[in-house]
């Protein structure tokens, strides 16, 4: 045991350059801390990496990188270097979050997105798509959400960039580029924030129907007809 790490019951047996190491596995238990009850949602995208429901945009350089080693050749030490440097970027922005007063995070499930990624995304954009991993950031995420005692939650993201948070009308319409504008109530936002409301209302609007499943059987159970 080393001060707060205490070794963990398995071990890996590694094998490099003909050598063999044995990996012992550490493990170290993360005190519970008291939390504001404060949720955090998260549309990720490549324009800006992550666009947060409380306003802010992390990551707005990732597709000036992602750009750069599209005009490099691949398996090249040049593209190699820019590679490892937007994988140490996405784990920078993946730091730059609050945890200290997180208790929930919310993000859209990858496995829709990796699903409908070839109907929403354009020729150029899904080679960019292919020069990085987006599990590479839902990992860090995954990482600093265990770290910091923190909540991780995934909602369906259908619709996400097409609902407005205002009047709840869906339009395919309603985005154009960077520029979320309803067409039936007017209301203007930037698109990827305004996918970020729509994932954290969702989140709630499903936690409302869990709980709201649960009360109709009390209620039965509890009903007493003073008739």
């Amino acid at each position: 045991k080393f001060g707060n790490w205490k070794r963990a019951g398995s071990c890996r047996l590694l094998r490099n350059n003909g050598k063999f190491k044995i990996g012992l596995i550490y493990e170290q238990d993360t005190p519970k801390l008291a939390k504001p009850n404060k949720i955090l949602a998260i549309d990720a995208g490549i324009n800006c990496l992550m666009s947060c429901s409380d306003g802010r945009q992390i990551g707005l350089e990732l597709k000036k990188l992602l750009d750069e080693l599209n005009q490099k050749q691949q398996k090249s030490k040049s593209y190699n270097r820019k590679l490892n440097q937007i994988h140490n970027y996405v784990r920078w922005c993946a730091n730059q979050l609050d945890w200290s007063n997180l208790s929930d995070l919310v993000i859209e499930n990858l496995k829709y997105i990796q699903i409908g990624t070839k109907q929403r995304a354009n020729k150029a954009t899904r080679r960019l798509l292919s020069k990085w991993n987006l599990g590479l950031w839902h990992r860090a995420i995954e990482q600093k959400c265990e770290e910091n005692c923190v909540y991780l939650h995934q909602v369906e993201p259908r619709y996400t960039s097409q609902t407005c948070p205002m009047c709840g009308h869906i339009d395919k319409r309603n985005r154009d580029g960077v520029l979320f504008r309803c067409t039936a109530c007017g209301y203007e936002a930037n698109a990827d924030l305004n996918a970020s409301i729509n994932i954290l209302n969702r989140f709630r609007q499903e936690e409302l129907n869990l709980s709201t499943d649960i009360v109709p059987d009390m209620a039965k159970a509890d009903f007493i007809d003073f008739h």
